[in-house]
């Protein structure tokens, strides 16, 4: 019996070398500098998030550009993760971290290309994969979940540029 659970164990998974950051991209009708304005001001983008995605957002001192601070409340399904963020770094226009802090933070960095009639932002997430046994549910769940709520920020973000309100 325990052969056949160790082995269950250390048989490789269909997630096994699968990229585990999460991925989102939008080209939107506005110059970079907008884009940038509206996203590092965190009062504008607690206005554009889900607030399925998140909520329960609570502001440090300062709210706009690097340094800024905002503490959250994620949620992916039945999760929930409470978490403090500062906008750590970046280069304006062109990109920025807002970096979650405490041992199951992450960074979440948006970049910014500038294009003919607009920018293409790029919303990434740097994250390890969990462990096996819900690596699984991570890959098939929280990813795909996490994935959507940037998707809706960003179509969110496209219609505040455009002049119509966020959804």
């Amino acid at each position: 019996m325990w052969t056949l659970l160790i082995g269950i164990a250390l048989a490789a998974s269909p997630w096994d070398g699968l990229q585990s950051d999460v991925v989102v991209s939008r080209t939107v009708p506005a110059p970079a500098t907008e884009v940038y304005a509206r996203l590092t001001d965190l009062r504008q983008l607690e206005a554009m998030f889900p607030d399925d995605c998140a909520q329960d957002w609570t502001y440090g001192e300062v709210t706009s550009g690097v340094g800024a601070q905002v503490t959250m409340t994620y949620k992916w399904s039945l999760a929930r993760r409470r978490l403090a963020a500062t906008i750590t770094n970046g280069e304006e226009g062109r990109w920025f971290d807002l970096d979650h802090h405490g041992d199951k933070g992450f960074v979440t960095r948006f970049r910014l290309e500038p294009l003919t009639g607009g920018t293409r932002v790029e919303a990434t997430t740097y994250v390890d994969a969990p462990p096996w046994p819900v690596r699984g549910r991570y890959f098939m769940r929280v990813r795909p979940m996490w994935a959507f709520c940037y998707s809706r920020l960003l179509g969110n973000l496209e219609r505040v540029v455009s002049g119509s309100e966020p959804r």
